[in-house]
């Protein structure tokens, strides 16, 4: 078993800044012209985030910002490391918004948010692991 989380993040963001904030975590990754995949090491965690041709609104259930996504990934997450996974994705997300000014949203596979980065600071509604 494993699960999905969906990340949308604004306009504006790069491929570079995430492989910046992933090798500031000392993660590895595969950076191309418009995508870029990681593997966490401690979780297993997979990590894929591509650029999208055209801007496109924002796709979670729930989120009331209007910014406009550039930048669409997802986690993979094993079901088995589950905890691993929330610990290296937080860290990710925090270290994300300290390093980019845009905003971004963490959802369960677009349905529920579990964590959103707007004007206010990232915040964390929700947990992977209760």
């Amino acid at each position: 078993m494993s699960i999905t989380m969906a990340l949308e993040i604004q306009v504006g963001a790069t491929l570079e800044s995430i492989a910046s904030t992933l090798s500031s975590l000392g993660e590895s990754c595969s950076l191309g012209d418009t995508r870029l995949d990681a593997n966490f090491e401690s979780s297993g965690c997979q990590f894929s985030v591509r650029s999208l041709e055209q801007p496109e609104g924002i796709v979670a259930e729930g989120c009331s910002m209007s910014w406009k996504v550039g930048l669409r990934g997802a986690f993979h997450c094993r079901g088995s490391n589950l905890s691993e996974s929330w610990v290296d994705i937080k860290l990710f997300l925090q270290e994300l918004s300290l390093n980019i000014e845009f905003g971004f949203v963490l959802s369960f596979q677009y349905e529920s948010i579990y964590a959103i980065r707007d004007s206010d600071g990232l915040s964390f509604k929700r947990s992977m692991i209760d």
